[in-house]
């Protein structure tokens, strides 16, 4: 879509992108949504296919498989690790 913007060929796009930014577009898309799926495990009691959806992945295992590579560990490992607990007595 950004390559016909610019009237460019997806190839040549994807090259400029690299070469300037030095990671490629699917790595740079990847890292927006796996910030996004962070956040959420973080701040909602959404499933992990909820999750997935909502950062942007159609497929469960490939958002897992991201997920780890980017941060190491997997969304559930990471969702009780960084859980924000919800405490009602605080907002009332």
């Amino acid at each position: 879509e950004l390559a016909s913007h610019f009237y460019i060929s997806k190839y040549h796009f994807c090259r400029l992108f690299k070469k300037n930014l030095g990671v490629s577009v699917t790595s740079y898309v990847n890292k927006i949504k796996i910030r996004e799926a962070s956040r959420l495990l973080e701040s909602r009691d959404l499933s992990l296919t909820e999750i997935a959806t909502a950062s942007g992945f159609n497929s469960l295992s490939y958002f897992c498989k991201v997920f780890k590579k980017e941060r190491g560990i997997s969304p559930s490992e990471y969702r009780r690790k960084h859980k924000k607990s919800y405490h009602p007595s605080l907002y009332d």
